[in-house]
């Protein structure tokens, strides 16, 4: 959560478009390392619902190249 802060400090944008956040959320329903009842990420354990709107965060597979 802390590179949300910096983003805002720097007057960066928080969210991404609506073009990335389906990539990210199309990539993230596909990979087996979400957990589906919970729209939870196994590897870092962020939900998805949040992480794949904020323009800080990035798959810790590197799986969004977006």
């Amino acid at each position: 959560m802390g590179r949300v802060v910096v983003n805002v400090v720097k007057g960066e944008a928080l969210l991404v478009s609506n073009e990335t956040l389906a990539a990210r959320e199309a990539v993230c329903k596909q990979c087996p390392r979400r957990e589906v009842e919970t729209n939870r990420c196994l590897e870092c354990t962020c939900y998805l619902s949040m992480k794949t709107q904020l323009t800080s965060e990035t798959c810790p597979l590197g799986k969004w190249e977006i």
